[in-house]
């Protein structure tokens, strides 16, 4: 895997130097995590301010996928923020990533800066269409994404599992849950949230929390057509839920879903990143589908639903 073979050399701009470990895979293990953890905690210091409505877009949705141009449309639709796709692997030896060096990293934390945005989180993608359980360097790959994420100062990962429902496999769970222990304690060196995105219940999610029991591995909840998030809120908990995703479709009356999320998220007082990862409607304007969905979704911070 030379490609993804991270030059762990120096941090970027945005983050106070700081040495850190030269070493693949010792980095967070030892004292190199420390040393993290001490580089980038400031870069993290107004995280708990955030408002309720603050919005990203994946840039996967953009048609941008880890592409520099994707911080101008996210700017342009009038998001906050971009969640950056770590990567594509595929049936690829190794991940295909702009992310495995210090000037790579730098390019897109510059990005953002001129468009004025944040990076809300970095997604790895990859991973919907790979067994987290069993792909023999899942626990490599998770590795490179925390110390990737530390580097850029983004405090959430957003890691899929559950491959075509195989946790419903009893092994496979077991198996995906010990990964989950074997890397909380690196995330959590790092100062970086695990986003768990898995197409589960929000019982079958609290409980899988349960049994890797680490303040650091969180869930994604999806603001659905049903209004079930009011449940996974209920359910859940706001300190266990790391974000929430949105999938836009002009073609459905989604005001359930923008109800909920407007009263739900104001009953919590959460304060965390809502990200569209759906906003196309039509094959040829992608700005201005991606601009409606921005709208819509800020439109429910804006007017009660209810």
């Amino acid at each position: 895997m030379a490609d993804l073979t991270v030059m762990r050399d120096k941090p970027l701009t945005t983050v106070p130097t700081q040495p850190v470990s030269p070493t693949r895979r010792g980095f967070l293990r030892g004292i190199g995590g420390a040393l993290v953890v001490a580089a980038v905690a400031p870069a993290f210091a107004g995280e708990n301010k955030a408002t309720a409505n603050r919005i990203s877009i994946a840039d996967r949705a953009v048609g941008q996928r880890q592409s520099l141009g994707s911080f101008a449309v996210a700017a342009a639709a009038g998001a906050s923020a971009l969640e950056l796709d770590f990567g594509r692997l595929g049936s690829r030896p190794a991940m295909q990533t702009r992310l495995n060096s210090a000037a790579g990293r730098q390019q897109f934390v510059d990005a953002a800066q001129t468009a004025g945005i944040a990076i809300s989180s970095l997604a790895f993608s990859a991973f919907t269409e790979q067994s987290f359980a069993d792909h023999p360097k899942a626990v490599d790959y998770a590795d490179d994404l925390i110390y990737t994420a530390g580097q850029m100062g983004v405090r959430i990962c957003v890691l899929p599992i559950g491959l075509n429902d195989e946790l419903a496999d009893a092994t496979l769970r077991e198996r995906a849950v010990e990964r989950l222990k074997l890397i909380a304690p690196l995330a959590q060196r790092a100062g970086v949230v695990l986003a768990v995105d898995a197409a589960m219940h929000a019982v079958e999610m609290n409980q899988l929390l349960n049994d890797v029991g680490s303040p650091t591995v969180q869930a994604c909840v999806s603001a659905d057509p049903f209004g079930g998030i009011g449940r996974a809120f209920g359910i859940l908990g706001a300190d266990r839920i790391a974000q929430i995703r949105f999938q836009f479709d002009d073609s459905t009356d989604q005001s359930a879903a923008l109800s909920a999320l407007h009263n739900v998220c104001t009953a919590a007082g959460w304060q965390g990143w809502t990200v569209i990862d759906r906003p196309a409607t039509s094959a040829g304007d992608v700005l201005g589908d991606a601009g409606l969905a921005v709208r819509r979704l800020a439109g429910a911070f804006t007017t009660n639903y209810a």
